[in-house]
């Protein structure tokens, strides 16, 4: 830049002299191979530098030029653009970055790809290469012109033998460097445009023949204007009126849209002149709406749109292309209120259907309160629809240990369309590591199937599944699941709270409480079978009491019951207590099989009136279905038989699951809780037997024999160990 402010001041002294310094100034210029282009720009007459428009026009501007005026003029500059003379710093090379394909379209046949190229026009060349079957690749599509390469989202037409589900991937060569980049592969969907859809492409039925007003008061020869939305092949009118028109227009059609300023462009999105598009234009708040039914398959689809904006900067309120579910009302639409004026914008909008979905496809806009001059006038080119199945997550039900080794039972509702199942488990650093894989086809093909860990999967790893099918490029993931032994019902273990240790001490809510180690402790203790579920902490107290203990819950005014539910003082039952919105629980793992249960769990409440927010006792599912008891009060002082009934259509993993969690308040105002036992009986077990699988609880005969099952024996007639008056006996 010659004479700028950061270089030396230099003012020639006489129109000639001025004329000679710029030709100089051209000639450095013209000459130079490191400029491509240049332009003088003076500022206008006034102030310090109003010299310079001066020195370029005759005094009155009326005349002509002046000297340096016309010698600039005279210059014709032959360097336009000519990569022959190119030069960079032989110190700087420009890095090359990898292209990506974003989505594929299919016009008339023959596909083509939309591709994100950050090169720009420092691009040499992008081909297109297509996987055969013996593994070779083979160039389908290309951009060999620089000039298309200076957007960054550049379209490649393909070759018409390039068939959905071939694998395709792009090769860059940059044009400072010998080195190519190849983007990751792409499996090229299905894509159609569905067979009971209609004029997509706004080529087929009649074009409009007259120019559309916004107002039918505008119209001022019937013969040759109209008003209003015109009729489109395919396509239904939502609401027609004034401050609206719209209609399928021929390419290059002398009818305008709105008024007489604005009207289609002569050539499509491709360039061509077959056909034609819709056009639209709102104003003053005004909807123009154009919708086609259409019944979705479960999927992921693609739309893409291009659409032309002949005149209008100001933002609409709403776009309405796309698609709109008439099930629940949901839009998918795009975002864009505003397209720059005299360009084809190239508009692509994605969204996934998990099951089948009968609605509208859209297109239209919802004007601003502003008029024709201000409100974008739009042409749509077509609606292209890709469309690739739903890939389903799948879910890991639940985890077995067999001989030191886990299993997991997994549901996948892909079935037959499933191409591949990988287990990975989580690693120290969050990492995930492939363990398991499924590769056999009548394996992939099961809804419901097993698949055997590695040795070195141990319990407490955590674990997901991802699977891919035949007909989508996608992938999808189940739910992180911790790897458990869940046991059968009958191998549960202290349901009624009289194995192992009882508390001895009394177990406050908080450590700062203790006053003596040797006869107080906090929070939740162990229970013999129970894992705590939460972490262990303050504002909670929680263990096994046996019956009439002096051991206290929470403070010293709360003790357990002197007997159980049925009036016997033998064994023992679970104490808890929450307060100050502390969550308290205890779960067992275990695997129940397809079926109707009930649980019954007698409650004893020692004292505390007040709700807590939620009851915590019953069975979860690993999925997170909570099969949990209402009650948030309990009578104080007294046993409540509390029973839950829950239904299981398959086998299922879960937690057997004790606690509650309180509300914002503190221990005199929170319940402490005893429960005496968990019976679980499934549906037909007859009143004699106790809970299958389940320990039981104490009976009222205390001279009763029960077996490890639950089932009451009359007389043991085989050595073992059965149960009699809540405690396991030896009976030689």
């Amino acid at each position: 830049e010659y004479g700028a402010s950061w270089t030396t001041s230099y003012t020639p002294s006489s129109t000639n002299e001025y004329a000679g310094q710029v030709l100089n100034v051209l000639d450095k210029l013209e000459y130079n191979v490191n400029v491509e282009r240049y332009s003088y720009y003076p500022t206008d007459t006034g102030g310090d530098n109003g010299w310079v428009r001066e020195l370029f026009w005759d005094s009155n501007y009326l005349e002509g030029t002046a000297p340096a005026g016309t010698v600039y003029k005279r210059v014709k500059p032959h360097l336009g653009y000519d990569s022959s003379v190119q030069a960079t710093p032989n110190w700087w090379t420009p890095s090359v970055q990898t292209p990506s394909i974003g989505f594929a379209t299919l016009q008339d046949g023959k596909y083509a790809l939309s591709v994100t190229n950050g090169n720009g026009d420092t691009t040499a060349s992008l081909v297109v290469m297509m996987l055969e079957e013996d593994g070779t690749w083979t160039e389908v599509g290309s951009i060999t012109d620089r000039s298309e390469f200076e957007p960054t989202t550049q379209v490649v037409s393909l070759s018409s033998d390039v068939e959905e589900g071939c694998t395709l991937k792009l090769v860059l060569k940059g044009l400072y460097s010998d080195t190519e980049v190849e983007s990751s592969k792409f499996i090229l969907p299905r894509i159609h445009t569905l067979d009971d859809l209609e004029n997509l492409t706004f080529d087929e039925g009649t074009f409009v023949t007259k120019s559309v007003h916004t107002y039918d008061y505008d119209i001022t020869d019937e013969a040759t204007q109209t008003s209003g939305m015109q009729a489109v092949d395919g396509w239904d009118i939502v609401t027609n009126g004034n401050a609206r028109a719209s209609g399928q227009y021929a390419w290059g059609a002398d009818y305008f849209l709105g008024s007489s300023d604005y009207k289609i462009p002569a050539t499509s999105s491709e360039g061509t002149t077959e056909g034609g598009a819709l056009g639209i234009v709102s104003v003053w708040t005004a909807e123009t709406q154009y919708t086609q039914s259409v019944t979705l398959e479960p999927g992921y689809y693609d739309l893409v749109i291009p659409v032309y904006n002949a005149s209008g900067t100001t933002a609409f309120t709403k776009n309405l292309i796309g698609f709109i579910d008439d099930s629940d009302g949901t839009e998918y639409l795009l975002s864009t209120t505003t397209y720059p004026v005299g360009e084809w914008t190239q508009e692509a909008l994605s969204f996934e259907l998990e099951q089948q979905t009968t609605g509208r496809l859209s297109l239209g806009y919802t004007a601003a309160d502003a008029g024709s001059g201000s409100m974008p006038h739009l042409f749509i080119d077509y609606l292209s629809i890709s469309h690739e199945p739903y890939v389903y997550a799948p879910t890991i039900n639940s985890s077995t240990l067999t001989d030191g080794v886990f299993s997991l039972s997994i549901s996948n509702p892909n079935g037959d369309s499933t191409a591949s199942l990988t287990v990975l488990t989580q690693e120290e650093d969050g990492s995930w590591t492939e363990v398991a894989s499924v590769t056999d086809s009548e394996q992939l093909s099961l809804e419901e199937l097993s698949v055997t860990l590695p040795e070195g999967v141990a319990e407490g790893s955590v674990v997901k599944v991802v699977v891919g099918t035949l007909y989508s490029t996608r992938t999808k993931e189940s739910q992180e699941f911790t790897v458990t032994e869940f046991k059968e019902l009958s191998a549960l273990v202290n349901l009624s709270f009289d194995e192992g240790t009882f508390v001895t001490k009394g177990v406050h809510t908080y450590d700062y409480d203790i006053t003596d180690e040797a006869t107080q402790t906090s929070g939740m203790q162990p229970v013999d079978g129970w894992d705590m579920a939460v972490e262990n902490g303050n504002a909670r107290a929680a263990g096994q009491y046996a019956y009439g203990s002096s051991c206290f819950l929470g403070s010293d005014s709360y003790l357990a019951p002197a007997v159980n539910s049925e009036g016997t003082t033998d064994g023992g039952a679970f104490g808890v207590v929450s307060v100050w919105t502390a969550q308290t629980q205890y779960t067992q793992s275990l695997l129940l099989p397809a079926g109707e249960y009930k649980l019954e769990i007698p409650v004893y409440n020692a004292s505390g009136t007040s709700a807590f927010s939620k009851n915590l006792i019953g069975f979860i599912e690993t999925d997170g279905t909570e099969h949990l008891l209402s009650a948030t009060t309990y009578t104080e002082g007294e046993w409540t038989q509390e029973t839950l009934s829950l239904s299981l259509e398959k086998e299922t993993a879960g937690k057997l699951s004790v606690g509650y969690t309180a509300a914002n308040l503190g221990s005199s105002k929170m319940p402490h809780l005893f429960i005496d036992y968990i019976r679980i009986s499934a549906a037909g077990d007859d009143e004699e037997e106790e809970g299958l699988g389940s320990v039981p609880s104490p009976k009222p005969d205390p001279d009763a024999y029960y077996d490890l099952a639950g089932r009451k024996v009359t007389r043991p007639t085989q050595t073992g160990v059965y149960i009699k008056a809540g405690r396991k006996v030896l009976v030689p």
